[in-house]
Formats: structure tokens, C-alpha cells, sequence
């Protein structure tokens, strides 16, 4: 299911990208339904208040999505026990790591495809392959 509203007290969040045109996730849509027969509540963050933003992630205890600003709502969050971020092998922001620190919660980095620096950054698809995923957090999680 997606959520585009308030939704206080899901335990796992994936925060999507899928609106956003910069470093498309190739296959998000399946990745999302990946993340939603895991029991992880879809939140679109770019459609909801920053008020609502923080209230969503602020109690959960797994925090997943694609690398981008979304993931830094994580340093609202009070109780996870995992950040899980999906991101191209060429491409990981410093900062996620950086404010894992902060906090006692276990960073895992998942890493999909290259993407091309070249492209402009609507042009810079990448993804995974789906049943290397399906293991890998389904791992991390148990």
C-alpha cells in the first residue's frame, strides 16, 4: 500500500523516490512491492508536510529507500534498530554514514548498479538485480 498521508506508528518505513527525476531507480516500483510484502508502510515524502515527514519516521525501527535526502529524515528518528539504503555502486553519500553515528542503529548499505556521472542526473538509471536484492534484505532484516 502507499502512503501519502499521516501514518504514525509503522514499525518499517521504505521512503520512496519514485517522484523524484535525479538518479532513477530503475526498478522501484518492484523494489517498493519487494519492501511492502515485507510489511514496510510506502511513504512518498515529497507529497506529505515536513510535519508529517517527521511523525512518520520518528518511531520506526527499520528505515529503508534509495539514497537522497529522504534518508536524512532518519535523524528524526527515536527508536531504529536499522537504516537500509539502496544505492548505486559508484554512488554513496557520506552523510548517511555520518548520522548512523549519531545514534546506536545498524547502517547497511546495499549496493545496485553503476550509474553514469556523465548523464545529466535524470538520465542516471540504475537498479538491481531483483532476486540478489530479495536475499540481501531479507538477511539484513532477520
Amino acid at each position: 500500500k502507499c502512503i501519502t498521508k499521516r501514518h504514525v506508528g509503522s514499525e518499517r518505513i521504505y521512503l520512496s523516490r519514485r517522484n523524484i527525476p535525479d538518479r532513477p531507480l530503475r526498478n522501484e516500483l518492484e523494489i517498493e512491492n519487494l519492501f511492502s510484502q515485507l510489511g514496510f508502510d510506502i511513504i512518498t515524502p515529497e507529497k506529505i508536510s515536513i510535519t508529517e515527514q517527521i511523525s512518520i519516521v520518528k518511531y520506526a525501527k527499520v528505515i529503508a529507500g534509495p539514497v537522497g535526502s529522504q534518508m536524512y529524515l532518519s535523524a528524526f528518528n527515536k527508536l531504529a534498530e536499522k537504516i537500509l539504503i539502496l544505492a548505486p555502486a559508484n554512488f554513496c553519500l557520506p552523510d548517511d554514514m555520518l548520522l548512523s553515528t549519531c545514534k546506536p542503529t545498524n547502517l547497511h548499505v546495499v549496493l545496485g548498479t553503476c550509474i553514469d556521472l556523465s548523464l545529466k542526473k535524470n538520465e542516471r538509471s540504475w537498479g538491481f538485480e531483483f532476486k540478489e536484492l530479495e536475499v540481501l534484505v531479507k538477511e539484513i532484516l532477520n
